[in-house]
């Protein structure tokens, strides 16, 4: 959890039924199970950092949100980049089959360069840096 620009993949893999790659310049989603299902989001000039998957956090559980077409949050994840922000990504997926349909990237603010991210629960995260 939460070092380098890696994530938990075991629980991922298990949440998501496929696979979250957290490239350093974009955000790829791939399942064969889903009729090789694919989500790229490029992140642009921002890189990847830190990462951490959530577990019912930020805003309500993921049930409670939705997005403009009606799909679901199926996980979500607090990511920091290279200029020092922190994004929420949500992986979204569309009923009634559940196929992971999108991918969405928030910017909730700034910190510093984080070398972790953690969520510690109760509207508190931890960003870990080596440069201060």
């Amino acid at each position: 959890n939460g070092g380098g620009g890696t994530a938990d993949k075991g629980s991922a893999a298990d949440l998501l039924g496929g696979v979250l790659i957290l490239g350093q310049r974009q955000i790829t989603y791939h399942s064969t199970a889903e009729s090789d299902n694919t989500r790229v989001l490029p992140t642009g000039d921002s890189m990847i950092l830190s990462c951490d998957m959530l577990s019912g956090g930020i805003a309500g559980s993921a049930s409670q949100l939705r997005d403009g077409n009606d799909a679901s949050v199926a996980a979500r994840y607090l990511l920091g980049d290279d200029a020092g922000r922190v994004h929420l990504l949500s992986v979204l997926r569309s009923p009634p089959a559940g196929d992971v349909s999108g991918l969405h990237l928030e910017t909730l603010g700034y910190a510093s360069l984080s070398s972790t991210i953690n969520h510690l629960g109760n509207g508190l995260v931890y960003v870990g840096s080596q440069f201060g």
